[in-house]
Parts: C-alpha cells; structure tokens; sequence
C-alpha cells in the first residue's frame, strides 16, 4: 500500500502541480488550503508525510508544523516545508519549529521526490522501531507478571511460623529477589522429638521454578509421612526432579535435608549438592563447614539412582547451625565484590552469642550493608538452628 501525502498550500494552481507530479510517483494525494484545514485533514486521513507550505491565511505553515509536532499522536508524522522564501533565517525557524526537510520555491521535482521517498523510508523504519518497542513492552510485561506469579506461589511454599521445640532456638527467613530464584526452606514435625529441617534452591527463575519448588514440596511431605528416612526422602525426590526436568531439562534443583532427633541431640543429614551448611561448636570455638555432599537433584538424566550420602553430627548446648543459600555469599556491592564466605563467617562468629532470631538478622544486616544500594540478584535465605 502506498503511503498517503498530505499537500497543503493556499494556492490552487501550487496544489494542482504537486498532486499530479505525486500521483504518477504513485501516491495518494489528499490536499488543504490553510493550516486549520490541514489540521482537520491530519486528524482524519492520518496521512504518512505532509509537503506544507509556508505562507498561508488563518494558519500559517510554522504554527501549523509547530501544533502538529507538539501532539504526541502527530509528531512523527514528516513534514516537508515549500517555501518562496530563501533566506538562512526562515530555513532556521522552520527546522526549530520541528520541519524535517525545507525546500525552496521553484524546487527541482526529482530532488523533492527524492526527498519524499527517503522521509518515507525512515518513518517506516521508525514505526517498525515503535512497533517492536511494543512488543518488546507487551513481552517485558508478560514476563513481569510471570514473575510476580512465581514470587507468589514461591512465597506460599514457605512456612508460616517456626517450630517451638524443646532445647533448641530455630528461625527461617528468606527475602526474594526481584526475579524469582526458587529457594525453599521448610520444618516438618516427624514424631514429638523428631524435627525435619530442609532448604533448597531451583536452578531457574519464574514460574517453572516455582513449580518444580511446589513439586518438591508435595513430594517432601508425601515422603516424610510415608517414611523420613533420609536417603529415601531424597531418592523421592530425586526421582521427582527428574520427571519434571524432562520438560524443562536447564532446571534441577540443590536440596539439604536434615533431621534433628531431640531425645539423643544428634542432627542427622544428607546433602544433595547444596551449600554446604556451617556448624560452630560451643566445646571447640571452631567453626566448620558439615561437606558431605552429592549431584543436586535431578541433574543426572539417567534412571541409575544417585549415591546420597548420610552424616551425623552431636549438639551440644550452645552450638551453632547454619543453612543458607547462595544468595547471601553471592551478594554484590557496587563495586562487584561479593559478600564471601570470609564476611559471612566473620558474621557467624561475631554474633554468634545472640538468639536465633537475633543472629539471623544480624547476618542479614551485614548483608545488607555490604549491597548497600545494589539491587538483591538472587534470593537469600537463611535457617538458624541453636542447642539452648
């Protein structure tokens, strides 16, 4: 389709000679007498470039040029200005008044051919631009809203409140990010003295994520009342991962499970290729990492089910645990240095006399410092178990 041009001049005989030269160019033509009528005709006809000449009644072509460049639905529509008048000063006024091309009188018709044609290819290339701006919009849009529906179902995985439990201080928390992560941590009560404590991290972000995490979940829950056994809880849930992964194989997921047995103090766990958790013991002063460690769940492809393994370690009063994901040690400031595991552990150590509660938000805020204004990337979550 051709694109339509709008000639506006207060003379006949000058509107008459540009129309025909244009419509054997093959353009449709609509014409205007003064600036008020062409104003008139913009609004109606939408044309794609307006040849607009200088000196008319009513509405002269500056203030017409002016009106049309100041209206956001308008201003990308080119305007050439047809003039008599030649001098440096008028050519000037035309262009600051928004005129995409000026063109004095008499004109040669090929040059303003040529004109017209490459003003033509660039509005087209402009509302092509405009058009994948928005799209690309449309898609920025679609891909927030998945995000905020991910943030959601991932924030309801979460648990409600912490488990009271006799001899022991624990509290969770995670802070999401901007873009949803899939850290999860969960307690589920197995017997009176049996405590299970889980955290995991989906590699992935939006709603796959959050889903596979709700899997993961349902799964964990169906397991522990069926049988908590540790390297069956996991081998449960690996197999889970791995149904889901079919779909989306770039997701998989770390996972440490643990269960603390209250009449002996003993905290047994296996670690599925997560952080490895910190414990500090009140006996020695040290403060070390428990590294046992396997493939995180569903990476490996093949029905061959992973050797997970099975650690126990001793609380005694006063000693620390600690379970986190990546997102704290991963913490960026502006200057793109990380938060580290030497500042998180100089946190562990120097607030490690303080309550549960009160040493997680002091390593939260020592987070925080180090970011200082720089956006959270990743989620960060953070579990506290204490022996009182």
């Amino acid at each position: 389709m051709s694109s339509k041009i709008l000639v506006v001049d207060d003379k006949q005989e000058n509107v008459e000679l540009l129309k025909a030269l244009l419509r054997r160019s093959g353009y449709p033509v609509i014409t205007a007498f003064n600036g008020r009528e062409a104003l008139e005709k913009v609004k109606e006809e939408k044309p794609d470039l307006i040849l607009l000449d200088v000196m008319m009644p009513i509405l002269d072509g500056f203030q017409t040029c002016r009106i049309l460049k100041e209206d956001v639905k308008t201003r990308r529509i080119p305007i050439v200005m047809l003039t008599a008048k030649t001098e440096r000063k008028d050519k000037i006024l035309g262009l600051d008044t928004g005129a995409d091309d000026y063109i004095t009188k008499p004109f040669e018709r090929d040059e303003l051919l040529a004109r017209v044609r490459s003003l033509l290819r660039i509005k087209d290339l402009n509302d092509r631009l405009e058009v994948a701006n928005q799209q690309l919009a449309e898609k920025q849009k679609a891909l927030e809203e998945e995000l905020q529906q991910g943030r959601k179902i991932q924030m309801s995985m979460l648990p409600l409140e912490n488990p009271k439990i006799h001899g022991y201080d624990i509290v969770g928390v995670c802070i999401p990010a901007q873009e949803v992560g899939g850290d999860y941590y969960d307690f589920i009560f197995l017997s009176e003295n049996q405590l299970s404590i889980a955290i995991g991290d989906v590699v992935g972000k939006g709603v796959p994520a959050a889903l596979l995490m709700a899997m993961a979940k349902s799964c964990l829950y169906t397991q522990t009342a069926i049988d908590p056994d540790i390297i069956k809880v996991l081998n449960a849930l690996n197999r889970t991962i791995q149904d889901m992964t079919r779909l989306n194989p770039r997701i998989f997921m770390t996972f440490l499970y643990s269960i603390i047995h209250c009449d002996s103090h003993v905290l047994e766990f296996s670690n599925a290729g997560h952080c490895f958790p910190y414990y500090y013991s009140s006996q020695t002063g040290e403060l070390n990492f428990l590294s046992a460690t396997s493939m995180p769940l569903g990476i490996s492809k093949t029905p061959q089910t992973p050797q997970f393994g099975r650690k126990e370690v001793k609380l005694l009063p006063g000693d620390v645990l600690i379970f986190y994901s990546d997102g704290i040690i991963e913490a960026k400031n502006l200057q793109n240095e990380i938060y580290s595991f030497e500042r998180f552990e100089n946190s562990i150590k120097t607030f490690k006399h303080l309550s549960a509660t009160e040493l997680c938000g002091a390593i939260l805020a020592d987070v925080e410092k180090h970011s200082a204004d720089m956006p959270q990337s990743d989620d960060i979550t953070l579990v506290v178990i204490k022996r009182v």
